[in-house]
């Protein structure tokens, strides 16, 4: 089994790296303080075609395998911890929408948000429940020609400034099995969001989302009732494992530089303290 990376893959984390370290690093403090949405970064990334990797190519994506993906995400992840959202979030859409969704819908939705332009989320989480598909209970009953979405979403990334979200609903029957997936753009009549208080990643743009008797059509389920879990749990070992990796790297260079100039009892924290083992051995657990 050949684990290395091929040479276009090394190109990519090359490109990438250096993107981040120019268009993402500089700013990242910022947003995180503020919370202002990088909606500029959004777009480049669409450029560079992140957005789209986990995206079939009819619809403007890339249809990118999990390591590639996952260097993506290392990569991004070194540079703005939040902007990795838009690479997980819009491979969530690329893989729901492209498995379940009409050819109309997809058309609709996909070529946007792999330019940067559209942003979907996942409404999974609820309150009480987290993300136990078994336990959901946000309901969507059938009515006529459509479905009425009633319940609360907690958590949801994205929620302040998507377009739409992909809503997990329970149509009937017991556990994960009675769960449905709907794309329900947020600005139907009957929802509400309003955004949490969070300590930090700020810029991910968390919000409750409330959906008071929401009219979705048929037309925006996607796949069949009970179906909306199946295929949930995509294969992200390896994306989700080295963003864990970047995360865990990016305080390196904050942590020698405040050993350098930080004072301790009147004098720099390196002198007369030893604190260069831990720094130094850190990057090799990070390996092991």
């Amino acid at each position: 089994m050949e684990l290395a990376f091929t040479p276009e893959q090394e190109e990519l984390s090359r490109t990438l790296r250096g993107f981040a370290r120019k268009e993402l690093q500089p700013h990242s403090a910022r947003w995180d303080k503020s919370g202002e949405f990088p909606w500029e970064a959004w777009r480049k990334m669409g450029e560079l075609g992140l957005l789209g990797l986990r995206m079939p190519t009819a619809y403007g994506g890339q249809d990118a395998d999990y390591l590639t993906f996952g260097i993506a995400m290392e990569e991004i992840g070194r540079g703005d911890f939040s902007c990795t959202y838009g690479l997980q979030l819009a491979g969530f859409a690329g893989e729901i929408l492209g498995r379940g969704a009409s050819e109309e819908i997809r058309r609709r939705w996909l070529p946007p948000t792999a330019r940067g332009e559209t942003v979907i989320a996942l409404a999974l989480t609820e309150p009480g429940v987290g993300s136990d598909a078994s336990n959901l209970t946000c309901r969507a009953a059938r009515e006529g020609d459509g479905y009425v979405l009633t319940g609360e979403k907690s958590g949801i990334s994205l929620g302040m400034v998507a377009q739409a979200a992909i809503v997990f609903a329970r149509t009937g029957g017991p556990r994960a099995r009675g769960v449905t997936a709907f794309l329900a753009p947020l600005d139907l009549p009957g929802i509400s969001r309003s955004p949490m208080r969070d300590m930090g990643s700020r810029a991910i743009a968390r919000a409750v989302l409330a959906f008071d008797h929401v009219r979705v059509p048929a037309s925006h389920r996607l796949g069949e009732e009970g179906t909306g879990f199946q295929g949930r749990h995509s294969p992200r070992g390896v994306p989700l494992a080295v963003l864990s990796r970047a995360l865990a790297r990016r305080p390196r260079p904050a942590a020698y530089q405040g050993i350098r100039h930080d004072q301790v009892v009147g004098a720099a924290a390196c002198r007369g303290h030893d604190p260069s083992m831990p720094v130094a051995s850190r990057p090799l657990r990070l390996h092991r």
